[in-house]
């Protein structure tokens, strides 16, 4: 193994650790304040966090072309945040972690919808194979289903909105445009809603939502480089390492029991998404060779 691959296993594993402490921290604050305060101290903190590159850019990176889809981006991602914070509140962290794995199933349909992406029996495949992973994590029928699940899955349905959005972005603006763009359009819309709900939050309160919106931008940092560095294929198996960090925080914290099931339907979910991901990958790359060739 090279030190390249070396380095983007450790940058996957660190940001699965930051997300899943991340979930820690906003299930304890749920509990003395309302998600609302939570996602706003989320967007508007990690909007600090970035001021020292905006200000080196000298305002630089607001320049863009594409300012209403940036709006439409910071729209769905603001009442995805509060949906997902919501949800995390409401149900044990493991299943909340596994049912975020579905992100790029749900892209990749509505990659096929909207960006009218061919679809192959592998993708029908490796989406069949996701989504009944899903529901083995979920068992409808066999338990009730929770209310805290069902918001999670529109939330990281709506997040793979986002994620199709960033995805037409990232052609002609960078990363940390991006960024700027999301942090600075998020803030205000949940200041808005939160003003509606307003808690100020004490001295111990404000240090947990300094951590909460480190974490976010640890977590979009190693998330962002590791999938710069590596193919997707190569990424994805290493983020199922989120399902071991939020299980044994769970456990140990919230004295959550980890379900076999759930752990059984993540790994599916984390399989099919990883298969996916590879035979883009294989695909990408045989078109290439063609071009190649034909050149």
């Amino acid at each position: 193994m090279n030190n390249i691959k070396l380095y983007v296993i450790i940058l996957t594993i660190c940001g699965t650790l930051a997300s899943s402490i991340m979930f820690l921290i906003i299930k304890y604050l749920s509990s003395e304040l309302n998600t609302y305060m939570i996602a706003f101290f989320r967007a508007f903190l990690g909007l600090i966090i970035l001021s020292p590159i905006i200000i080196k850019s000298k305002i630089n990176v607001f320049k863009t072309k594409n300012l209403k889809i940036h709006l439409l981006r910071g729209t769905i991602n603001s009442i995805s945040m509060l949906l997902t914070f919501t949800g995390i509140s409401l149900i044990a962290l493991e299943k909340a972690a596994a049912l975020t794995f579905a992100v790029p199933l749900y892209a990749t349909v509505l990659s096929i919808i909207i960006l009218k992406e061919v679809i192959k029996i592998h993708r029908t495949i490796g989406l069949l194979i996701g989504f009944i992973g899903i529901l083995i994590v979920l068992r409808p029928g066999f338990i009730e289903l929770e209310l805290g699940s069902l918001i999670i899955i529109t939330a990281t349905f709506m997040f793979a909105f986002v994620i199709i959005i960033v995805k037409y972005l990232t052609k002609t603006d960078s990363v940390i445009t991006i960024m700027t763009y999301g942090l600075t359009i998020i803030s205000p819309i949940l200041f808005i809603v939160a003003l509606f709900n307003w808690q100020t939050p004490n001295f111990n309160q404000s240090l947990l939502l300094v951590c909460i919106a480190l974490c976010g931008t640890v977590v979009m940092f190693c998330s962002n480089k590791a999938l710069e560095l590596a193919e997707t294929s190569f990424v994805m198996p290493f983020r199922f390492t989120k399902l071991i960090w939020t299980s044994i925080i769970g456990y140990t914290i919230f004295l959550e029991i980890p379900d076999i099931w759930t752990w059984i339907g993540g790994m599916i979910v984390i399989l099919s998404v990883s298969y996916i991901a590879y035979r883009d990958a294989l695909n990408k790359n045989e078109k290439k060779f063609k071009e190649d060739l034909q050149n």
